[in-house]
Parts: structure tokens; sequence; C-alpha cells
């Protein structure tokens, strides 16, 4: 059923064959002030996970609009 639902994805890094190996070629990081986390997450009513997942959500779909959107 489930197969009949979702029929073939995408490959992308997110998605490889079982025992796939991912070689990490770099690590980008930021640092954002725990301040402007708690106004956006007042302004929204929502929590500080909420927002923390919303930011990492924005980053990967960034990552993977730039790397892949061509071929989609």
């Amino acid at each position: 059923m489930v197969i009949v639902c979702f029929p073939g994805d995408k490959a992308t890094p997110l998605n490889g064959k079982p025992g796939a190996t991912v070689s990490i070629n770099k690590f980008i990081h930021r640092i954002i002030s725990l301040d402007d986390v708690k106004v956006v997450k007042n302004a929204m009513n929502m929590t500080v996970n909420d927002v923390l997942f919303g930011i990492v959500q924005a980053g990967l779909s960034r990552y993977l609009n730039q790397r892949y959107g061509k071929s989609l």
C-alpha cells in the first residue's frame, strides 16, 4: 500500500539505499542569539523548539533546493 501511495522518491543524500555511507565534506554552522529566538517565539505564539526546528528545516530545504532543485 505504501509503495502505491509514494512511488519512487528522487535520489538525495537523505534517502540513500540501506547500508549506504555518507562522507561529510564540510560542516556549516551559525551562532544565533537565544533572545532573537525568543522574539520570534513570542511573535508567532510558538515554543523555542518550534522556532529551532523551523530554522533547521529552512536550511535543509534551501540546501536540497540549491543542490537538487534543477533536476526536480
